[in-house]
């Protein structure tokens, strides 16, 4: 069951912004956070990650471009980073075959009782703990 509160991962972002399949639930996402049906959110290093994976693709000026946009949607950054998300990135870091940066993002859709849009198939070993919205997934 989806929640009120939508926590965008980095693979959603740069699904949007890369127009893959699944663009248009982020963009329904994003018009329902417009008309406060939903509260938008995107962790700081899903916003880190999306803009070293642009500067590193796409070099510096893009990176900034696209940085720039990505503020300018209608979503809060999540910046807190106090002991119980510290607490519960390590917990699940600890507990689950995922990277830090997953780790950190899952543990913010957990302790804000949000749901996850991802295409990340690392966050598919958590569907016990957070509530997922999987967009079509990336194959390596």
């Amino acid at each position: 069951m989806e929640s009120k509160r939508i926590i965008l991962d980095t693979s959603a972002i740069l699904t949007y912004f890369e127009g893959e399949e699944g663009k248009e639930t982020v963009e329904i996402f994003l018009k329902r956070s417009v008309s406060n049906e939903i509260e938008l959110f995107i962790p700081f290093s899903a916003a880190i990650e999306f803009y070293y994976i642009n500067f590193n693709s796409q070099g510096e000026e893009t990176a900034n471009q696209r940085f720039a946009m990505l503020m300018s949607l209608p979503v809060k950054v999540l910046k807190s980073i106090d002991e119980p998300y510290i607490i519960q990135a390590g917990r699940l870091k600890s507990s689950y075959p995922i990277s830090f940066a997953d780790a950190l993002i899952a543990a913010y859709a957990y302790l804000e009782k949000a749901s996850l849009v991802h295409k990340d198939p690392e966050y598919l070993t958590l569907e016990n703990e957070i509530n997922l919205i999987t967009l079509p997934l990336k194959i390596s």
